[in-house]
């Protein structure tokens, strides 16, 4: 018998990723600093941003244990 997971408020997560670019452009464009610690801070923030699509959005939360399996 299985169990239902609980969906996730997809409109939250579209508001985490809606911020998060936000960040991403004022970052890029507006914050004098440096070009190393720009490109470190925009990579953390693509990697958050692409987790988030993938855990919630291609539903791999859920599904954690059977890729662990699979790899």
């Amino acid at each position: 018998m299985e169990t239902a997971h609980k969906r996730p408020n997809y409109i939250l997560i579209w508001v985490y990723l809606a911020v998060l670019t936000a960040a991403e452009l004022a970052l890029a464009f507006e914050l004098p600093i440096s070009r190393n610690l720009k490109l470190l801070l925009l990579l953390f923030l693509a990697v958050w941003k692409a987790a988030l699509v993938g855990l919630f959005f291609m539903h791999l939360k859920f599904d954690l244990i059977s890729i662990y399996f699979f790899f």
